[in-house]
């Protein structure tokens, strides 16, 4: 789970499966960034387009 919701620094050695953590990123503000992708793909009458 921890792969999945923490955006992070890493050090990956070659030749293994595994990565080292060396921090977290700044969270990213998601409903803002959601926000403008939908005002941005916004239809006249409310449905989102690709």
């Amino acid at each position: 789970m921890q792969e999945a919701t923490n955006s992070r620094d890493y050090i990956r050695t070659e030749g293994e499966d595994t990565e080292e953590w060396t921090g977290r990123l700044t969270e990213r503000d998601w409903a803002a960034l959601e926000r403008v992708w939908s005002d941005t793909h916004d239809a006249p009458g409310g449905e989102v387009m690709d």
